[in-house]
């Protein structure tokens, strides 16, 4: 006598209906993480593949190897005995003069600002290109007006938070661009 493994004397009929279901059900869920898997994978790949683009988009903060650059030199002994180059850019149709300072100490009373001179001496042919912040290199826009043959000195000064524009007159590096 054969015995009914089925649990409940079910005939064949519902027997083979319910392991196609359990079968279906079971090819659903492997479909689904499958589905899973392969979005998951391609937002990964997309991601990385993105992530790539970024990098390789040059954003201009600092200078290319084909840019010439000045070496920012001491003026004054800087605070931690800083160093840094300066070069000129042109990202996205707008002229930058890239500046990069290492070792700067941190001012408490003030902030490192980045200038264009002319040569003509302190206090004439002074225009302020900005602040440096936190960050070892920034790209700071040059207004399309200006004679860069002109102005062609990077000054980096210390400015006092005193609430006035203009140059300290406390300069700690400098450098003429090519």
């Amino acid at each position: 006598m054969a015995t009914d493994r089925t649990g409940g004397g079910a005939d064949k009929g519902s027997t083979n209906a319910t392991a196609q279901q359990d079968d279906a059900r079971r090819r659903g869920r492997k479909a689904v993480i499958g589905l899973v898997i392969a979005v998951a994978a391609a937002a990964g790949a997309g991601g990385a593949g993105l992530d790539a683009v970024l990098a390789a988009r040059d954003d201009g903060a600092d200078c290319r190897a084909q840019d010439a650059r000045v070496r920012l030199e001491v003026v004054g002994g800087p605070p931690g005995g800083g160093t840094g180059y300066a070069c000129v850019r042109t990202v996205d149709d707008q002229r930058r003069v890239v500046v990069r300072a290492d070792g700067m100490a941190v001012q408490r009373d003030g902030d490192y600002e980045a200038w264009l001179l002319d040569g003509t001496g302190p206090g004439e042919g002074v225009v302020a290109l900005g602040r440096l912040g936190r960050g070892p290199s920034l790209a700071l826009s040059v207004p399309a007006a200006m004679d860069i043959r002109r102005y062609n000195i990077v000054d980096i000064s210390i400015e006092p938070h005193d609430g006035t524009p203009g140059h300290s007159g406390r300069s700690v590096l400098r450098g003429r661009l090519p």
